[in-house]
């Protein structure tokens, strides 16, 4: 189970997750491009996906490099 993501380009440092239902919500006033999509998007990326390098040209740019660590919890 993805138990957290810890990046220094995100604003939250770490971004943890429980178990069940986790949910990426926008903020109150329901504005457009906040990085709902990229969230999803760095989900399916330490998860070995690609479409955060494929999709995202634009915030790969602005952001420079960076990186990703990412917890795992593993039951037996």
């Amino acid at each position: 189970m993805l138990t957290e993501i810890r990046s220094e380009v995100f604003i939250e440092k770490v971004i943890q997750f429980s178990e069940g239902l986790n949910v990426v919500l926008g903020d109150s006033s329901a504005s457009n491009s906040i990085g709902k999509s990229t969230m999803l998007m760095i989900i399916d990326f330490v998860f070995g996906g690609d479409a955060y390098v494929k999709n995202n040209h634009d915030a790969i740019e602005k952001l420079g490099d960076h990186a990703f660590q990412m917890k795992f919890e593993f039951f037996w």
